[in-house]
């Protein structure tokens, strides 16, 4: 318990003497993404995200992380969003594009058929330290499933002890129409706000690929 209050005062002090965004300039971009030339030429409609790999798929906490980032990809991209269940996925290997590279073209082919899908959404965890200060680096891929290939990759790495990400999230709070909170600072105490701070992020990228 020692170590954690001391993590937090550490973080508090960190907070109270970081510099504010004053809006007026664009706020830091923390993620990269990368697009196929001929993504306009793939008809999608109907999508559905797995279950988030870099985290236990039993733990209750894995379901509400998917919905979170479900939620916003379908709220920015106006597709129809499957979240698909650990159960409904079991026989699934991991996909760890982030390990591998890719993806085997078979399994989402098939996921594909199954679920009457034109994309699969994953996602993957890459780090999570979920107490301050926080960090959550996580990858994104919209993968076809006519071809098996990853259309759109975004990626995001975010500190809470960096001024960047503080500018980020500061930037986030004031203009995101999603986001209610009164103080910045909250976001980078709050497992579940920095979350889904990161998921806003990493999809902000993929209006920009």
């Amino acid at each position: 318990m020692m170590r954690r209050g001391s993590h937090l005062l550490a973080a508090l002090v960190a907070l109270s003497l970081s510099a504010c965004w004053s809006g007026g300039s664009p706020p830091p971009v923390l993620g990269s993404a990368q697009v196929v030339a001929d993504f306009d030429s793939y008809a999608l409609r109907r999508v559905a995200l797995l279950p988030l790999e870099g985290i236990d798929p039993s733990l209750a906490e894995s379901r509400a992380l998917a919905t979170t980032l479900g939620s916003e990809f379908a709220q920015r991209t106006g597709l129809e969003l499957l979240v698909l269940t650990h159960a409904e996925v079991s026989e699934v290997p991991t996909m760890s594009p982030h390990r591998k590279g890719g993806f085997d073209a078979r399994t989402i082919i098939e996921l594909g058929k199954r679920h009457r899908l034109d994309a699969l959404l994953v996602a993957t965890l890459v780090e999570r330290k979920a107490y301050p200060p926080q960090r959550i680096a996580l990858q994104v891929d919209l993968v076809s499933t006519e071809t098996g290939l990853s259309l759109w990759y975004g990626r995001i790495q975010a500190d809470a002890g960096e001024g960047r990400t503080q500018r980020a999230v500061q930037a986030w709070v004031q203009q995101s129409a999603e986001s209610q909170e009164a103080d910045w600072k909250v976001v980078l105490l709050s497992p579940q706000r920095f979350y889904r701070f990161a998921c806003y992020e990493v999809l902000r990228q993929f209006q920009g690929g």
